[in-house]
C-alpha cells in the first residue's frame, strides 16, 4: 500500500498546481484520485496509459492497483481513530449494462444501477440525495441541473466526510479581532483564534515557508498549515515549488516547539468541473471523446461527459468539519527552546493528512478574507 498512497500524494500536489487560481481554493485530492482509480480499472489502450500518468501509478501492476483499491475502506476504518471519517465511491450504471465479471470482485460494493434513459432528472435527484446523505448534508447538488441526459449511461462519484476535534482546542474566549493582510498595504479584520501550546513546527528554505502541525483527537489525522514568508507572492512561490520530496522533508523536520499560535477561523466551499484540469494533467482522451472504457463492458462504448467535484470545510476553536464529493527515523538536530510566534496573518496553504498512510485527504488555499468570517472593514494603508 505504500506505493499506492505515495502515488496519491504525487497526484495531490499536481492537482493543486493545476487548479492554482487567484481565489480561495478547497478540494479533496484523495477523493478525486480514488474516483479516477475506479475509471482506470475499466480503461484500456491510450486511456489506460494516460490515466497511469495522471494518477502517478506508472509502473504499478494493474491487478495490484485493483487489490489496493479494494483494501482502502478497511485500511481507513482500522487506522482512523476518534474522528468521524467516512469515504465512499459509487459507480452508477444504466440498468441494462452488464459489467465485466473480472471487475465485479473489486467493484461490487460500489456498483449501483439506475435508469438514466427513462427519467434522467429523477436519477440526478437521487444521486444528489445520496451524496448529500453520505456527506452529512454538507454537499448538495454535486450534479447541477442538465448534467444528466437520457443518453447518460455511466457516472462515478466519490465522497469524503471528516469531523475532527482538536487535540489541543482553542479557548473561545481567547478569540479576538486580528489583521489579515492581502498585500503590503491592504488588510481585513477577522476572527483570530489564539493559543499558547506545544506544536510540531518546521521551516523550509526551499518552499520559503514555515509550517505547524495541529493534531486531532486520536492523532490519526492532522492539519498542517504552511505559512509563506513572503506576504504578497508567498502562496504562488510555495505552490509552484512544492514537490512530494520537499513536503516529506518538511514533515520529517518537524519538531515540538513552544508556540503562540494565531489562526483565523474560516469556512470555504468550492466546486469544480475538472475536465479542463485533467486535460492539463494529461488526460487528453476525456476531452477528445476517445475514452476507451471497454474494460467495464463489451455491451457499448461508455463515455464521461464531465468530472464534478465539490468540497466544503469549516474550522473553528473546537475542530474541523470537512466534506468532499467527486485520505526510517533519523536523529533530529537540537532546536532552540525560544517561544515562536506563528501568526497566520496572510494567505496560506493547508492540508489534512492521514498519518499512517501519509495521504493528503484535503487541501486548501486561503488567499482573501472575503471567505473568512470577517468582523470588520477593509482597510488600505496609504503609501506616501
Amino acid at each position: 500500500m505504500e506505493h499506492f498512497f505515495a502515488a496519491s500524494n504525487r497526484f495531490s500536489i499536481r492537482l493543486l498546481q493545476a487548479l492554482n487560481t487567484t481565489r480561495d481554493t478547497f478540494f479533496s485530492p484523495f477523493s478525486v484520485w480514488s474516483s479516477l482509480i475506479l475509471v482506470y480499472l475499466g480503461s484500456k489502450g491510450t486511456t489506460e496509459k494516460e490515466l497511469e500518468g495522471v494518477l502517478s501509478i506508472q509502473g504499478m501492476d494493474k491487478n495490484a492497483v485493483a487489490h489496493s483499491y479494494q483494501s482502502l475502506k478497511s485500511w481507513f476504518s482500522s487506522k482512523v481513530k476518534a474522528s468521524t471519517f467516512t469515504m465512499r465511491n459509487n459507480i452508477f450504471l444504466q440498468r441494462d449494462i452488464k459489467i465485466c465479471s473480472c471487475l465485479v470482485p473489486f467493484l461490487k460494493n460500489d456498483l449501483a444501477y439506475t435508469d438514466f434513459r427513462e427519467n434522467p432528472e429523477l436519477a440526478r435527484i437521487a444521486i444528489n440525495f445520496l451524496i448529500q446523505r453520505q456527506t452529512k448534508d454538507k454537499i448538495k447538488e454535486i450534479l447541477p441541473p442538465n448534467s444528466i441526459h437520457s443518453f447518460t449511461e455511466f457516472i462515478v462519484t466519490s465522497t469524503m466526510y471528516f469531523r475532527g476535534l482538536w487535540l489541543q482546542p482553542f479557548l473561545p474566549q481567547s478569540t479576538r479581532p486580528g489583521l489579515f493582510f492581502t498585500s503590503h498595504y491592504e488588510y481585513f479584520l477577522t476572527e483570530m483564534m489564539v493559543a499558547h501550546d506545544t506544536y510540531n513546527y518546521a521551516t523550509s528554505d526551499e518552499l520559503q515557508c514555515t509550517a505547524i502541525e495541529m493534531p486531532y483527537i486520536g492523532k490519526s489525522l492532522t492539519m498542517v498549515v504552511m505559512l509563506p514568508k513572503n506576504k504578497v507572492h508567498g502562496v504562488q512561490i510555495l505552490i509552484s515549488s512544492l514537490t512530494v520530496t520537499r513536503l516529506n522533508d518538511l514533515i520529517e523536520d518537524m519538531f515540538p516547539r513552544d508556540i503562540v499560535l494565531a489562526l483565523p477561523k474560516f469556512q470555504l466551499e468550492d466546486s469544480f468541473q475538472l475536465s479542463p484540469t485533467l486535460l492539463k494533467l494529461g488526460l487528453r482522451d476525456l476531452v477528445t471523446g476517445t475514452l476507451n472504457l471497454t474494460g467495464f463492458t463489451k455491451d457499448r462504448m461508455l463515455e464521461i461527459d464531465a468530472v464534478y467535484h465539490k468540497a466544503r470545510i469549516a474550522v473553528d476553536e473546537y475542530g474541523t468539519e470537512a466534506s468532499a464529493a467527486t485520505a526510517t527515523a533519523f536523529p533530529r538536530r537540537s532546536h532552540s527552546t525560544k517561544i515562536i510566534d506563528f501568526i497566520v496573518d496572510r494567505p496560506f496553504v493547508f492540508f489534512i493528512r492521514e498519518n499512517h498512510s501519509n495521504s493528503i485527504m484535503f487541501m486548501g488555499v486561503v488567499r482573501h478574507p472575503k471567505h473568512l468570517k470577517s468582523i470588520g472593514f477593509h482597510y488600505v494603508i496609504e503609501h506616501l
